[in-house]
């Protein structure tokens, strides 16, 4: 999936169109669409992939089962399958600064600052690794690593634009090194606790099926989150956070009354 796909699959974008399928009196277009869908995906002609994990007492046996399963699909296995395939975007990804209050009738608010991330082989992914956990929020709030970025966010948190202030505070922090030698060692505790946190036997090899991670490059990142100390992390807020580098902010809740200068409302109430 394309990124700029991502809000037509996830998120507000997402919930708005359900909103219209549900208010609509007639089914069929959306049934004829989840059949074109089901088309294209259920093809042995599309590069398929499977991923069968289970004891080898059992693998011939459910090898058997996935082989009559994909032997009742339509289409023809292609002579050469490409490990990867990535669909040209309908529309080119253009990378925007943006600003959107999403008024809903909660009575707290949910929001999120999110700046670009470089991709897991870069050299910059294991200091942002150990950065976001850095420094904790009040409300349910702090800093993640997500697919959109580095970001900041708050939950089930009562203040709204004032947040985004809060954050800035934070970035503030960063930038200027207010952080000591403990605090970078619980925050590397705290990414090897999920690294080394137990895989349920379903799971087993999934890093390597879904997102090409191979043992190798997760062991170069391990090493590489070690290694990192408080300039490295300092120098990486300095690149990713300072003024003119790019960010999207987004708040979800009740009006406010405060000036929502630069700000796009979106009013979702009705």
């Amino acid at each position: 999936m394309t990124i700029n796909a991502l809000p037509s699959y996830a998120g507000l974008e997402f919930i708005q169109h359900l909103k219209k399928i549900v208010e609509t009196d007639s089914y069929e277009a959306t049934l004829d669409k989840i059949k074109q869908i089901g088309t294209h995906i259920w093809n042995k002609s599309t590069s398929m992939r499977g991923a069968l994990n289970t004891t080898p007492d059992f693998m011939d046996s459910a090898r058997g089962k996935l082989n009559d399963f994909i032997c009742l699909l339509p289409g023809s296995v292609p002579e050469s399958i490409s490990p990867t395939v990535f669909l040209p975007p309908a529309v080119p990804f253009v990378p925007l600064a943006q600003k959107h209050h999403v008024v809903f009738p909660f009575p707290v608010n949910f929001s999120a600052l999110t700046y670009p991330l470089p991709p897991y082989n870069h050299p910059d992914y294991p200091i942002a690794r150990i950065t976001a956990p850095l420094k904790g929020g009040a409300y349910g709030g702090g800093a993640t690593l997500t697919s959109a970025g580095f970001t900041f966010y708050s939950y089930r948190d009562p203040n709204s634009l004032k947040t985004f202030e809060t954050y800035q505070r934070g970035i503030d922090w960063l930038l200027a090194g207010n952080f000591n030698e403990d605090a970078i060692h619980e925050a590397k505790l705290s990414e090897f606790q999920k690294e080394d946190s137990p895989i349920p036997p379903g799971s087993q090899g999934m890093k390597l099926f879904l997102e090409s991670l191979t043992p190798e490059m997760r062991n170069e990142q391990r090493e590489r989150m070690i290694a990192v100390d408080k300039q490295q992390i300092v120098d990486f807020a300095r690149r990713t956070f300072t003024k003119g580098t790019l960010s999207s902010a987004c708040l979800i809740g009740p009006e406010t009354k405060e000036k929502e200068k630069g700000w796009t409302v979106v009013n979702e109430q009705g």
